[in-house]
């Protein structure tokens, strides 16, 4: 069923007006298609004797499939394909590397030219105007939600500093597996962006066969989809070459293992490194000695049934809630969520008291005609100042630890609600 008071579209409402971008970047596209086909035709018709007899004929080939190729690409983005968008991206920084690694053999001019074409059309194709047309309304709100926190200056730098060290690690992958070999330090960096550009294009690919499969899907894209990353960029990369399909598998492992030792050494200072201390450290018992002060421990296990709970203390895999029921000193009973039973919901209720006007995890607000999202800190904090009075659970002296709302305690650690403006305190 439909709510009758939804916005819904007026009659004739088409799509906005195709920016200027989008049609500069379609006609360039096209352009540049047109040309590789006259090429193919240039060489075609050239008379070539001796040994290279046959090079018209692949060389044809390959211009004209390239050119139509660019000529398909051109039709779907002047139709708006975001997919075209994210293809021809990967094949001007393919064309780019190409440029740059023949540029010794070429000269400077022909890879300036190439990278200057291909920056052009770059910045045609992610210019603001362009990138929202070709998101479009859907696609915005969703990566609004799942990008939350704003792009800062900051956050460019880290994002273009990892992408250095993987191609940094790619280079020493590529050193330390016997069958994958470079004709040197440039084809290895140029490897390292290959790599980068593959991943990037293929994980949408990887995400929806996870998704559309389940369980299945996430098995084979888990055991799969970096062997056929690392495997493709390897097998693009200008002036790399792998020996066999067994070789990109190891090379696969190799950079995996990379990863993951850097992963870790970049880690050892930050929160996630904290938490899983503090996590071992509570396993091993070394816990402070009690003040003696009275207090509550209030703990949230989100999404856990009644049903669920009950058989995990029967079976002793929860010992201390176990041996707490059986000594008579506490008492367990079952709690049904309100509908929606989401963790907005129920953590409002608990919390503040009141749970009204939350109808879902996130939900559009006609008041303030946009999305709300529980997770993302503004709009938390907005849910947050609808609901409280003052007085929730946690007032008087209590602690927030983790949560979406703080209960109004004057102390709050990673709650949602409190992170808005920058403060992560």
């Amino acid at each position: 069923m439909t709510d009758p008071q939804a916005p819904v579209a007026a009659p004739g409402v088409t799509r906005p007006r195709r920016p200027v971008a989008v049609i500069a970047l379609a006609l360039v596209t096209g352009l540049g298609g047109l040309l590789e086909i006259a090429v193919a035709a240039a060489v075609l018709v050239t008379p070539v004797q001796g040994d290279d007899a046959g090079v018209p004929t692949a060389v044809t080939l390959a211009l004209g499939i390239a050119g139509l190729a660019l000529l398909t690409l051109a039709v779907t983005l002047w139709r708006g394909s975001n997919g075209a968008r994210l293809l021809l991206t990967a094949l001007l920084a393919f064309r780019v590397l190409y440029a740059l690694y023949q540029a010794g053999e070429s000269g400077i001019g022909a890879a300036a030219t190439v990278v200057a074409v291909a920056g052009a059309s770059l910045a045609l194709a992610w210019s603001p105007s362009a990138h929202a047309w070709f998101q479009g309304d859907r696609e915005r709100e969703l990566s609004h939600a799942i990008h939350a926190s704003p792009r800062t200056v900051r956050g460019r730098a880290t994002r273009a500093a990892q992408l250095a060290v993987q191609a940094l690690l790619v280079w020493a992958t590529i050193g330390i597996t016997p069958g994958v070999t470079a004709d040197g330090w440039i084809a290895g960096l140029a490897a390292g962006v290959a790599v980068g550009v593959v991943t990037w294009l293929l994980q949408p690919v990887w995400l929806r066969l996870a998704s559309r499969f389940g369980w299945a899907g996430t098995l084979v894209t888990a055991l799969g989809a970096n062997v056929v990353t690392v495997g493709l960029a390897l097998w693009l990369a200008p002036g790399v070459d792998v020996a066999n399909v067994g070789w990109a598998l190891v090379a696969s492992w190799v950079l995996t293992i990379l990863m993951t030792l850097v992963t870790w050494l970049f880690s050892v200072g930050s929160y996630d490194y904290l938490l899983v201390h503090a996590t071992r450290s509570a396993l091993r018992g070394d816990r402070p000695e009690p003040d003696g002060l009275p207090g509550m421990l209030i703990i949230q296990l989100d999404g856990v049934s009644a049903p669920l709970l009950e058989n995990e203390i029967r079976a002793g895999n929860l010992p201390t809630v176990s041996r707490w029921i059986r000594s008579g000193s506490h008492r367990w009973t079952e709690w049904t969520a309100r509908v929606p039973s989401t963790t907005p919901v129920s953590q409002a209720g608990i919390l503040h008291g009141s749970n009204e006007n939350i109808p879902a995890f996130r939900w559009w607000d006609r008041e303030l005609g946009r999305m709300l999202v529980a997770n993302v800190p503004a709009d938390a904090a907005l849910i947050e100042e609808r609901i409280s009075d003052g007085r929730g659970l946690l007032a008087d002296g209590g602690v927030s630890i983790s949560n979406l709302f703080s209960g109004d305690a004057p102390r709050s650690f990673l709650t949602m609600s409190g992170m808005r403006g920058g403060d992560r305190s």
